[in-house]
């Protein structure tokens, strides 16, 4: 398999101007730019300059994925409206690092599986997860969360201290919504993981009612209310953040409570553990299920699915001798249920001796272990 890269960025709160986009178009020969986007792609060679820096001079979000396993993405924060601090708690080493460059702060999470090697479907994925940027300024931090999880887990193999205790939970672990799912898709995160740390987490608390909001609205000052309509007016695209904000202190509601209590890393994975055999065993017995109710019908079906294997043996031909097989292995199995398997492999010696001149047919029947 051929080298595949892709390389997406995006802007959120402004468009680029004509200058902007010739400035973003030079670095290769070939990128695709617009004034709210640019994508690359590489089967041969990579992209010359550092993404990170293009996205801090022109965008607000970075999403590289390789076909060998490596996945990025990355968000532009104004540092004025990112609580640092809070996302401080979620960070680790190699997979999730926060640099202050200007004005912005930039978020990166990293992941490199050794294990890739498939193939990627990249492009679009990127529009999927820009409503994390907000959510993350809005205080909610599940996929800050979700990375952290991701990354204890992988390195339980090799260096976690599975004694550590694992940063603030947040609320609403148990109800993902599509942009978290994406994010989970395009991590690759263990839904069990996630399900086991989603059992000691709160639910979302319940968004404000219309009156609710009518009535925190009125208790903002007329000088205020007069500043948010003329930066609405002039185009800020940060003051709908600003207003929830102000809004969320006024109701007294907080996005980001954490349950009593942190967990350490090796009790989380021991669940995940426990959460990954309890779905093999059910899914075992589903199919043993789904087996039992098929070997239910074929008893009844036994006579007829002898005489059908014969008259396909009989036509000596390859296609049909796959087909005897496969009726064979079935039958096969039935015996097995009944506990028949002695009179059934007394008919399958009876078969190879009566066509033992049939080297094809009989080899069907070896490696079908008949």
């Amino acid at each position: 398999m051929s080298e595949y890269q892709y390389y997406e960025w995006q802007t959120i709160d402004r468009r680029l101007t004509p200058q902007e986009q010739k400035a973003v178009d030079g670095p290769s020969s070939h990128i695709a730019v617009t004034a709210t986007s640019a994508q690359v792609d590489y089967s041969w060679g990579d992209f010359k300059h550092d993404p990170k820096k293009v996205l801090a001079a022109y965008f607000d979000a970075f999403l590289y994925q390789a076909n060998w396993g490596s996945s990025r993405l990355i968000f532009r924060f104004p540092t004025r409206l990112l609580d640092a601090s809070a996302v401080e708690a979620y960070r680790l080493e190699s997979f999730i690092s926060l640099e202050r460059v200007g004005d912005y702060t930039i978020l990166d999470i990293e992941f490199n599986d050794e294990e890739g090697g498939d193939w990627i479907e990249a492009q679009g994925q990127l529009g999927g997860l820009l409503p994390l940027r907000n959510a993350i300024l809005q205080g909610d931090y599940r996929a800050l969360y979700l990375v952290w999880l991701h990354a204890v887990s992988l390195e339980s193999d090799w260096e976690s201290d599975e004694e550590a205790l694992e940063p603030p939970l947040p609320p609403g672990l148990d109800s993902l919504d599509a942009a978290l799912g994406n994010f989970v898709d395009f991590f690759g995160i263990d839904e069990h993981l996630i399900r086991a740390a989603a059992r000691g987490a709160p639910s979302l608390p319940q968004s404000p009612t219309p009156e609710q909001m009518r009535a925190a609205v009125e208790q903002l000052p007329r000088a205020e209310c007069n500043d948010l309509l003329l930066r609405l007016l002039q185009g800020d695209a940060h003051v709908q953040i600003d207003l929830q904000r102000r809004l969320q202190s006024l109701l007294g509601r907080k996005t980001s409570d954490s349950a009593a209590g942190p967990r350490i890393v090796g009790d989380l994975l021991a669940a995940r553990d426990a959460a990954e055999e309890a779905e093999k065993a059910r899914l075992a017995a589903a199919a043993a299920e789904e087996k039992r109710k098929r070997l239910e019908v074929l008893a009844g079906q036994r006579q007829d699915k002898w005489a059908e294997a014969m008259r396909l043996i009989e036509t000596s031909k390859p296609k049909a001798y796959d087909e005897a097989v496969a009726i064979l292995r079935d039958l096969r199995d039935l015996a097995e249920y009944q506990q028949r398997s002695a009179a059934f492999q007394t008919q399958i010696e009876k078969l190879h001796e009566e066509y033992s001149r049939r080297p094809g047919l009989r080899d069907r029947l070896r490696g079908a272990g008949l």
